[in-house]
């Protein structure tokens, strides 16, 4: 029963410059949510990596607005080196650059730091189950850095069947094409969309009323 309740546990490391916010932050999470578990705060990017090494959590709370952009750069290793750690980029301004930038690494959430406390754990459980958190800004960052190619019907068709959880051998059937024309199909839709991967992909286009 202990080993089943653990495995319910979302395991979370913060990594911000300001101590007390970081602190604040552990406080807020583990005080409002029973099944989250904060595992350290670190005060820099550096030491962040080697607590994300050695804990291993399920989500990384990363502040962004550090010096010399450190905040962009340790959450792109942070996305290169352990690709099932879901990070989260949480910052007081929105840069378009690093938006896009850290996006496109693989961070799975971008979020302000004024989000509400309810808003912050909801976004945290979800993006533990796999799913992408972006704010408003973040995906209007992404859909003005898109290349310019229009989503056709037929992309349109396949987001809304991978939004459906169908397997690439149904999708592919439905569409009248192989599976590996599919996955080329899948890559097209992500370049055009400007994102990393197809559960981006289906998250922007869903904000954007598309499916």
């Amino acid at each position: 029963m202990s080993g089943e309740k653990a495995a319910e546990i979302i395991t979370v490391v913060v990594v911000d410059d300001h101590p007390s916010y970081g602190h604040g932050l552990k406080a807020l999470l583990e005080t409002l949510s029973t099944d989250i578990r904060v595992l350290a705060v670190a005060t820099d990017a550096e030491e962040g990596l080697r607590v994300v090494e050695r804990e291993q959590p399920d989500v990384v709370l990363h502040d962004i607005q550090m010096p010399n952009r450190e905040g962009v750069e340790a959450a792109k290793k942070i996305c290169a080196l352990y690709p099932s750690i879901k990070v989260v980029m949480l910052t007081v301004s929105e840069d378009p650059s690093d938006i896009a930038e850290t996006v496109r690494a693989g961070a799975r959430g971008y979020l302000s730091k004024q989000v509400q406390p309810e808003e912050l754990i909801s976004a945290v459980k979800a993006i533990a189950a796999g799913e992408v958190v972006l704010g408003t800004e973040a995906l209007s960052v992404l859909m003005d850095e898109r290349t310019q190619s229009p989503l056709g019907d037929s992309d349109i068709a396949i987001l809304r069947f991978l939004s459906e959880g169908l397997e690439h051998a149904r999708i592919a059937n439905e569409m009248a094409m192989s599976e590996s024309s599919l996955k080329r199909r899948i890559r097209d839709i992500e370049r055009k969309l400007g994102v990393n991967n197809r559960i981006q992909a289906v998250a922007m286009a869903a904000k954007r009323g598309l499916i």
